[in-house]
């Protein structure tokens, strides 16, 4: 399989304030990779630089193609989406409505075809069909989450940035949601999910890097991370919240 996104040296943060100090990261396509790690380790910092959101240093190789100057709105139209913290809705919009706003992509490339997206959004999450004329603003933490997601899909990605999509709801809702991610990658979209639940996230990932302090502490095979005591104790924690176990 070839590699779908390189990060060569990746260094960001917020004015002066550097957050992420060369970070080297690869993701192959069609597979999950984790970005795990304590608050203020730089997660999000480091989605939103991918993105285009947040400027940076170094290089980002993008389907063979160095993306590292082009801005957030090109990136887009390459096919890489954001699904960020807050999910970002407009909450006096519909479902409906959210899910169509998330058709630019494929609306400005020509796709007839785009509205098709609509009905594989509604299989994959059942509640949003169900309550497709509801507003976002109704919605429970699940279903906003869900919706954020669907509202990235419409795009049409080849690259899904996913960041933290656990917070702040309950176990069963999190692993229909993890089970949605792990049915998208096995679909061959590629998934770069940072989060804060390990477990679960390492459940349905290939690979997965550790950031702490803005730097890379650990990486790689996902079963070996889970399976590494000192790793587990030191920062993914001894409890699991999955119905899976």
């Amino acid at each position: 399989m070839s590699v779908l996104i390189e990060v060569e040296g990746l260094i960001a943060g917020y004015g002066k304030v550097v957050v992420l100090e060369e970070l080297w990261l690869r993701a192959t396509a069609g597979t999950i990779v984790s970005v795990l790690g304590p608050n203020g380790a730089g997660k999000s910092t480091l989605l939103n630089s991918l993105g285009g959101v947040l400027p940076s240093t170094g290089r980002v190789w993008f389907d063979g193609e160095d993306i590292s100057r082009i801005p957030v709105e090109e990136r887009l139209m390459r096919g890489i989406a954001l699904v960020p913290e807050k999910r970002e809705l407009f909450g006096s919009m519909t479902i409906g409505e959210n899910l169509l706003l998330g058709g630019y992509r494929p609306r400005q490339l020509g796709d007839r075809a785009w509205r098709a997206g609509l009905d594989r959004i509604f299989e994959l999450f059942p509640r949003l069909g169900e309550r497709r004329s509801q507003r976002a603003s109704t919605l429970s933490g699940g279903e906003r989450q869900m919706l954020a997601i669907g509202r990235a899909l419409m795009s049409r990605p080849k690259l899904l940035l996913l960041d933290e999509p656990s917070l702040g709801l309950a176990p069963l809702i999190v692993w229909d949601i993890m089970r949605a991610v792990a049915e998208l990658a096995a679909c061959g979209l590629t998934v770069l999910l940072v989060e804060q639940n390990a477990r679960a996230a390492l459940r349905i990932s290939s690979y997965g890097y550790v950031l702490e302090m803005g730097r890379f502490v650990a990486e790689g095979n996902a079963k070996q991370l889970m399976d590494d005591e000192r790793l587990v104790a030191t920062y993914l924690g001894a409890s699991a919240d999955s119905p899976a176990q």
